[in-house]
């Protein structure tokens, strides 16, 4: 009688924690981003999976817990090319964000070098071209301010760095070392050094400072996790991180201390041993090569001249070593992602991958394609090479470009629609911390071609479909690292990966768009932010 009891009791034990598992979740719009474009009011969750979906009323003689919200469900956003650690790590550092001129930056540096505790003065973020006197700075006052603290302090981009003679000394940099570098190192007219480090030498500062504790980088990297999902994000692909980065991702992955599903790209002739299990939510996808610099920095590679300028950039990589590198790549089953903004960079980068690519479902990307010449759109589409693009650099760029770049090489530059119907599909990223993390920007400057953070709103560019930037932040982003199989849309045995918002971005109007609120986020079944709450 009594392991009759006790084996009852266990059924029902069982039966008990399953329908626990078991989460229905209501709104009066579901946007499942599937191949049909369906929607449905309910979905039904086990395990952290999409059981069922449907519309209407929801009938089951089972007690499940229900939660309903009042907003639409999309498909959990994915961010198709971002910096994750690099900006959770870079938190103690002076935030020189949205400054408006040189003499802001300075006062920032002397109120931060008050608390500062480390042996130098690291700033980050400043762009030159948001400034009234849009020059590049020189290194003058830093010297003058502080003769014996290396201070480094690096553009929006990470392509330009700015440096005293404390730091310059520090790497052994020198007015010879300009036959070397070439374009990469400032010299004004008398042969002196401005301070302006570019590229390669920005690899170079940075490697002579040090790093913050494995603890702080830890908890900011927590941090960073909550950040993203306030912002609406389940997902994100991580564009060129390092072996030490890596190692402390992976780490938290493993004792469960960060969720948000992280698809990553090595640099810097690092490479993972071996695969990752999925099951974290931490997977090596591939590498990441940086092929040329930025139009922001003017080295970005271009076909043309620079405007007022005797200069074309030049590429990072020749195409030598680039081809090795693809080799590599397809021997081991990595994607290979290509940083390549200039038209003559897409160029090389295009042809150069197509070796590899062409007849082939390997999903080699190019990162940004921001200037592709008229002629080389095609070569896409002929060698199945994804453009991942960030449609807030477009917005961002209009306010200079035409003081950087020749009327020919702007008409080439951010066509969207063009590289959309290259293959028919496109992923959607924001290369946050350069451009703000919000995906409700992205969608808003892909699909109006406008800035959302101006009220007379001036179409700047192309836009594409509502419903394909949608898809460019959701199944497309998925489809861009294989793993749409997985995450990326709301369909029967995927990932319970759900972003809820105040409005519905198909439908309602632009100004309601602008002030989108996120009211919750769910990463495998389980709500990690919601409005209103500590979290």
């Amino acid at each position: 009688m009594t392991r009759l009891f006790t084996l009852v009791f266990l059924i029902i034990s069982i039966y008990c924690s399953a329908q626990r598992k078991l989460c229905l979740i209501k709104a009066d719009k579901i946007i499942s981003c599937d191949s049909n474009d369906s929607i449905y009011n309910w979905v039904l969750i086990k395990d952290g999976r999409i059981k069922r979906l449907g519309k209407g009323e929801f009938k089951s003689n089972e007690r499940i817990k229900t939660i309903e919200y009042n907003g639409v469900i999309y498909p959990g956003f994915i961010d198709a090319h971002c910096h994750f650690a690099a900006f959770a790590l870079d938190k103690y550092k002076c935030s020189l964000y949205n400054t408006t001129s040189y003499i802001e930056i300075i006062k920032k540096l002397v109120a931060y070098n008050k608390s500062n505790q480390y042996g130098w003065i690291y700033g980050v973020g400043w762009n030159e071209k948001n400034w009234v006197k849009k020059e590049l700075p020189t290194k003058d006052l830093l010297d003058s301010l502080f003769p014996n603290k290396p201070v480094i302090l690096k553009r929006v981009d990470g392509h330009t760095v700015l440096c005293n003679q404390k730091a310059l000394e520090l790497v052994n940099i020198t007015p010879r070392d300009t036959v070397l570098y070439k374009n990469f190192l400032g010299v004004n007219k008398s042969g002196v050094l401005t301070g302006i480090l570019k590229e390669d030498l920005v690899e170079k500062i940075d490697a002579s400072v040090g790093r913050i504790h494995n603890k702080a980088a830890k908890e900011a990297l927590k941090k960073m996790e909550q950040y993203f999902f306030k912002n609406g994000l389940c997902t994100l692909v991580e564009c060129g991180i390092d072996s030490l980065t890596q190692n402390l991702e992976q780490q938290l992955y493993n004792k469960k201390q960060l969720s948000i599903g992280n698809y990553y790209f090595t640099k810097g002739g690092f490479f993972p041993q071996g695969q990752q299990n999925n099951h974290n939510n931490f997977l090596f996808k591939g590498i990441k090569v940086y092929l040329d610099g930025t139009l922001g920095s003017k080295s970005a590679c271009l076909l043309d001249y620079y405007l007022n300028s005797n200069q074309k950039g030049s590429l990072l990589v020749e195409r030598k070593q680039l081809l090795k590198l693809c080799s590599l790549a397809i021997n081991n089953n990595w994607q290979l992602a290509i940083h390549a903004i200039g038209d003559s960079a897409n160029r090389v980068a295009l042809k150069t991958m197509g070796v590899y690519t062409e007849g082939k479902d390997i999903r080699w990307r190019i990162e940004h394609a921001q200037v592709v010449d008229s002629e080389d759109y095609q070569l896409f589409y002929k060698y199945s090479i994804i453009p991942s693009v960030q449609p807030s650099h477009a917005i961002s760029d209009h306010a200079w470009i035409e003081n950087t770049l020749h009327i020919n090489s702007i008409k080439n530059a951010y066509q969207y629609k063009n590289l959309l119907n290259q293959l028919g599909w496109m992923p959607l990223g924001t290369d946050f911390p350069v451009e703000d993390i919000n995906p409700i920007n992205t969608f808003y400057s892909a699909s109006f071609g406008s800035d959302i953070k101006k009220d007379d709103d001036p179409v700047v560019i192309n836009p594409i479909s509502r419903i394909n930037a949608l898809k460019g932040m959701t199944i497309w982003a998925a489809k861009s690292v294989f793993e749409e199989n997985n995450i990326g849309s709301i369909e029967i045995g995927k990932k319970a990966n759900f972003t809820i918002l105040s409005t519905d971005l198909l439908t309602d109007n632009q100004d309601k768009i602008k002030n989108t609120v996120v009211v919750s986020t769910i990463v495998n079944g389980k709500e990690v932010y919601k409005k209103g709450s500590n979290q």
